[in-house]
């Protein structure tokens, strides 16, 4: 009796006489390969469907009212990358001006205006170098990036 060379299943000659244990056991070792082979694809589907899906964005988007005082975003996982825009704000006796604060980070610029944390970013209140990103009262846009 010969075997296949990558599993070891029996390939019988003519002349062979099939036995009951071989053939049980290549039906055992088929089964065992199935099997494995099911699992790696369940853990490859499991994985790719946790990559993304429609509850599980690689972003996270939102608005927020600043207080004048520190203002928390939790996300539930710590942001690469965060924009926040302000769009308005009152100019003396005018009335909106569409001008606009802006804020870009990845978390390594501007700590005394933005830092993230493992559940989302704080924004701190503006010192003389930037623009509030908190100014009471302003609504702000967010995108935070996975």
């Amino acid at each position: 009796m010969n075997y296949t060379e990558k599993y070891h299943l029996p390939q019988w000659e003519e002349t062979d006489r099939i036995m009951r244990t071989d053939f049980n056991d290549a039906m055992s070792r088929i089964e065992e390969g199935v099997a494995e082979a099911k699992g790696t694809a369940d853990a490859a589907n499991h994985s790719a469907d946790s990559a993304y899906s429609p509850s599980r964005k690689p972003y996270a988007v939102g608005t927020y009212t600043g207080t004048g005082a520190p203002v928390t975003i939790d996300l539930g996982f710590r942001p690469s990358f965060v924009i926040v825009c302000g769009a308005s704000v009152t100019i003396g006796s005018y009335a909106q001006y569409l001008g606009g604060y802006r804020l870009f980070s990845a978390g390594n610029t501007m700590p005394s205006v933005i830092s993230f944390s493992d559940k989302g970013f704080t924004l701190q209140p503006a010192n003389s170098n930037y623009p509030t990103m908190c100014k009471k009262d302003q609504v702000y846009d967010y995108i935070a990036f996975r």
